[in-house]
């Protein structure tokens, strides 16, 4: 429906700042067969529960539905390695199973808000609901779903009564804040229903159908989840705090900072994004700095499943640590030094060194770059051209191979550079994606 259309949007535009690349797979909605014992346990349950619907699901309808806009079904087997009609199959039948399983985890908190609103539950319309939710009509509804009419009605009514619902966890915030959710309500309500683009209540509520009083009970509990959220982040900023003491007031006070280089496409003003975002000052500089921290637990991670300990220099490419245990990268002077095969290896090339003539010979596409060892000047080669460029340092030579400086590398072979200095981290950006 459009406005738990809406909600999902804004988890799914969260989801996508820390994705940085998709594999093709995920493009097309592909995704392996499910063997945790719990599903499998539930699955098997299921079928044996219905014989029938299982025997009805139409795995060629399925794929035409789902997947046939994004790709053809000899496309979907090749890349997913699917062997055979049967496991093609299979996956239809996951997709369909998880879709199920999904509804049905929401029936007990859909049937606890059809017990508390009886006349609601009564005057249900799903037919006009599925009209404007989906703009599609029941018999259309079923079709895609592969659902009968019985799980249609339970489909439509989770998708009516979950946004209005509170969950165990809000309810009990709820009634612990009594003074908050009356204060809300009373003064506050309209303003929040603002951020989503509910208000005014009134005209949300002719717009979806409904009365007033569900537009509320839905505004009511994104905001309750919001305080949840709130209090789940301070518990989780305190546990930073204590393992990375004076790291959040520094986030906090280059907050700015670190919005211009996250959010480089912002074309306004700071006041306009505080304004459109509802935030202070205050609370803007500590949503950077929870971001931040976020971003930088996630960096120390990843160093440490590649290897590297506290304190050792990384080089991150295409957002994964390039591994480098043969050649620890090293800084010298200020740059960050490290072994040319690894290098060019991680960015599709290839690096060659020439011993006596004391050269690197780095080469990616038609480009080749070019070092002598002890000279501050690298030669690129591209397309017949051969150009120089001087740098502030060298590559050299030491125990397990030759090092080359990765900035001045790297920009040569047209990528850009950054240093993270928190982590100790050259990240290389590739300007194509």
């Amino acid at each position: 429906m459009k406005h738990t259309k809406k909600f999902l949007s804004l988890l799914a535009a969260l989801a996508l700042v820390f994705a940085l690349s998709t594999p093709a797979l995920a493009d097309m909605g592909y995704t392996p067969l499910n063997t945790d014992p719990e599903w499998l346990a539930w699955k098997d349950g299921w079928i044996a529960a219905n014989p029938e619907k299982w025997a009805a699901f139409d795995p060629d309808l399925w794929f035409e539905i789902h997947y046939e806009y994004w790709t053809e079904e000899a496309d979907f087997m090749a890349y997913g390695e699917i062997p055979d009609r049967e496991t093609f199959e299979a996956h239809m039948a996951q997709g369909w199973l998880e879709d199920i399983k999904y509804a049905e985890d929401q029936y007990p908190l859909a049937e606890a808000y059809a017990a508390a609103h009886p006349e609601e539950y009564a005057a249900f319309d799903p037919d006009a609901w599925v009209e404007r939710s989906w703009y599609n009509t029941r018999e259309g509804y079923m079709e895609m779903w592969q659902v009968d009419g019985e799980t249609f009605f339970k489909h439509m009514w989770n998708e009516y009564a979950i946004p209005a619902a509170l969950p165990e966890a809000a309810q009990a915030w709820a009634e612990a804040h009594p003074a908050e959710v009356e204060r809300f309500l009373a003064e506050e309500i309209e303003d929040f229903a603002a951020r989503y683009s509910y208000a005014p209540i009134a005209a949300t509520a002719e717009d979806w159908g409904t009365g007033e009083d569900y537009v509320r009970a839905v505004v009511l509990n994104l905001w309750v989840d919001g305080k949840l959220y709130e209090e789940e982040q301070q518990a989780w900023l305190a546990d930073f705090e204590i393992l990375h003491p004076g790291l959040l007031d520094r986030f906090r006070a280059e907050a700015w900072t670190y919005f211009g280089e996250k959010y480089a496409w912002w074309t306004g003003s700071a006041a306009q994004w505080l304004e459109e975002n509802g935030l202070t000052e205050e609370e803007f500089a500590g949503q950077m700095a929870r971001e931040r921290a976020e971003e930088f637990l996630y960096r120390e991670e990843e160093r440490r499943q590649s290897g590297l300990t506290p304190g050792q220099i990384g080089v991150l490419y295409n957002a994964q640590y390039i591994p480098t245990q043969a050649l620890r990268p090293e800084a010298v002077r200020g740059r960050t030094m490290a072994g040319p095969q690894a290098l060019m290896e991680a960015l599709g090339g290839t690096a060659s060194y020439d011993a006596e003539a004391r050269t690197v010979i780095c080469t990616l596409g038609e480009t080749v770059v070019t070092l002598k060892l002890g000279e501050q000047v690298l030669t690129v080669e591209r397309a017949g051209e051969i150009a120089t460029a001087e740098m502030d340092c060298a590559a050299y030579e030491r125990p397990g191979g030759v090092c080359v400086p990765v900035r001045f590398v790297a920009q040569a072979l047209g990528y850009t550079v950054l240093w993270d200095g928190l982590t100790g981290t050259a990240a290389i950006l590739d300007p194509a994606v």
